[in-house]
């Protein structure tokens, strides 16, 4: 009995064995299908995902794996830069490394490192190098030493251009062609004469050349050691160099000087120092030396004068270099201003401008002064949430509380609109009280969207607006009617993007690509772009605007 009681209870263990073992082998089984299905979708999604992406992205993605394992170099660092290079679909757009995108972000918060100033290099007009014997040009009188403005099939359809421009013009004409040159002894349009050519087997027999200038000062940034060491914005850069000593200074392009300063090392104390030689006088042998440094610097935007007294923004020796500037008293009086006006100058809507802005106002109205000259010239533009905090103090026509200054359209239909907080004009203005504007050619963006607000909201009119007029006759603002945003990406990246056309408040008026121009009844000055010491474009528009009858906004403009 107990043997058979043995046996059943064996048998009754092994058929319980196979039924877990069963249970476990369906689980197991379960398992296993579950994966494989998981894996089908993955990998049919990804191939899913892979022919969503189109043939020419599959080429790139090709492209670069094939390259990365059989070229006979690693070529990892030049790839890729290459590749993020080609995000600059347009010069506002973009990639930014980690490094890049942090020194972005601090110069947006007003933090920068360098000397603060930036350098421009005025480029003569073409001029006539050789000209070949017994020639269509010779023939015509064209001389040695013209310069050479435009040029053009008639002299109806005569445009400007650079060499290479000229020369694939020519290019592309029969010989035995006519057309037609603007050449003269000076650089003035109205002085010179058209001459007409005819092409020959080796072009007219002209031969062109360009000098240059020397670098100017083109932006100063306020609180900058330039700044402080009292370089000013228009001043030729007459000699550079590692010491004070006049003589061992060179005279050298842009591109020589940025490697003149890479070049330099820190001294024991970890400071970077170099010597500039300037002047408004490119021709002055006695020109001052300043001593520039590199260093940590919190940027200012704004600087008042009026005719009696002048503020800058700046940070005392030894402060904090996080501490914000403060405004300062300096001996700049603008005493041609009659004293009813001040005058600003507004930099870049960037960082603290927008207090800066707020505080002299205030000096405004601490000195009684009525009217107000903005400077905008040379202002490319920056944030456009401070654009709208700076407009909620210009806005005439507008009631406190949330008004629009500016509009987004993006790609998607979405639009986005830029609004102040409040309304504070009447706190600095009167009814009877005026603003002027002044602008170039590079007065941009957040500047454009300025004037924009404030002719839709009635505090100026067209008229009210003085702009640049360069020797070609042409005065405009530059005409940026576009809108970027900042993409972060993985390990600190960014990709910037314009992404948006941007649009004045309520008139739905865009600039883009034309700016605002005489056209629209703005007035022009002619005057070199930089200033002269007097800076004489600002003496011409305060004389104007001191000799300007008062009218509404709403009347019609004249153009001077």
């Amino acid at each position: 009995m107990n043997e058979e009681k043995d046996t059943r209870e064996e048998n009754l263990d092994a058929a319980a064995k196979k039924k877990k073992i069963k249970r476990v082998e369906k689980s197991v089984l379960s398992v296993l299908l579950a994966l494989v299905i998981v894996a089908v979708g993955f990998v049919a999604g990804w191939f899913g995902r892979w022919g969503a992406l189109g043939k020419k992205k599959q080429s790139l993605l090709w492209a670069i794996d094939v390259a990365e394992e059989n070229y006979y170099r690693d070529l990892e660092d030049a790839l890729y830069d290459n590749l993020f290079a080609s995000f600059g679909f347009d010069p506002y757009s973009g990639y930014y490394t980690a490094e890049e995108y942090e020194t972005v972000v601090n110069e947006w918060n007003g933090q920068n490192l360098d000397a603060g100033f930036s350098v421009y290099t005025e480029e003569k007009p073409l001029q006539v190098y050789q000209i070949a014997a017994g020639s269509s040009a010779a023939d015509a009188g064209i001389r040695k030493g013209m310069y050479f403005l435009k040029f053009g099939k008639t002299e109806e359809t005569l445009k400007s251009g650079n060499a290479e421009d000229y020369f694939t013009f020519v290019a592309n004409l029969k010989t035995g062609d006519t057309y037609c040159v603007l050449c003269g002894d000076s650089e003035n349009e109205s002085e010179a004469t058209c001459y007409t050519l005819e092409n020959g087997a080796d072009g007219a027999g002209i031969s062109l050349t360009r000098t240059y200038d020397p670098m100017r000062v083109y932006q100063v940034v306020g609180n900058s050691p330039a700044d402080k060491a009292g370089l000013k914005r228009g001043m030729y850069i007459l000699g550079y160099g590692a010491s004070d000593n006049k003589e061992e200074m060179t005279a050298g392009s842009s591109a020589d000087f940025f490697t003149f300063v890479k070049s330099l090392r820190p001294d024991n104390d970890g400071n970077i120092f170099f010597w500039l030689k300037c002047s408004f006088d490119k021709d002055d042998a006695d020109a001052s030396v300043y001593k520039l440094t590199m260093a940590e610097y919190q940027a200012s935007y704004c600087f008042y004068r009026d005719n009696k007294v002048s503020y800058r923004f700046r940070t005392k020796e030894g402060s904090d270099k996080d501490k914000k500037p403060e405004a300062v008293l300096t001996d700049e009086p603008l005493t041609a201003l009659d004293d009813d006006t001040a005058y600003i100058c507004l930099s870049e809507f960037t960082g603290n401008a927008a207090a800066e802005f707020k505080e002299c106002l205030q000096k405004m109205k601490d000195n009684n002064r009525k009217n107000l000259i903005l400077d905008l010239r040379g202002n490319g533009g920056g944030r456009m949430n401070v654009f709208a905090e700076i407009a909620s103090y210009l806005l005439k026509d507008a009631t406190a509380g949330t008004q629009k200054v500016a509009y987004a359209k993006f790609k998607n239909g979405a639009t986005v609109s830029y609004s102040v907080k409040g309304s504070y004009y009447k706190d600095y203005f009167g009814e009877s009280s005026r603003i002027s504007i002044l602008a170039d050619e590079y007065t941009a963006s957040a500047s454009e969207c300025l004037i924009g607000a404030l002719i839709d909201y009635k505090t100026i009119s067209f008229s009210d607006v003085y702009l640049h007029r360069n020797g070609k006759g042409e005065a405009r603002t530059y005409g940026k009617g576009i809108m970027q945003t900042t993409y972060e990406g993985p390990s600190g990246s960014a990709l910037k993007l314009t992404s948006a056309e941007i649009f004045w408040p309520k008139s739905g008026k865009t600039i883009h690509g034309v700016g605002v121009t005489t056209a629209d009844g703005a007035n022009a000055i002619l005057s070199t772009l930089l200033p002269d010491s007097t800076d004489s474009f600002l003496q011409e528009a305060i004389g104007v605007i001191k000799n300007k009858p008062t009218v509404s906004p709403d009347a019609p403009s004249v153009s001077v």
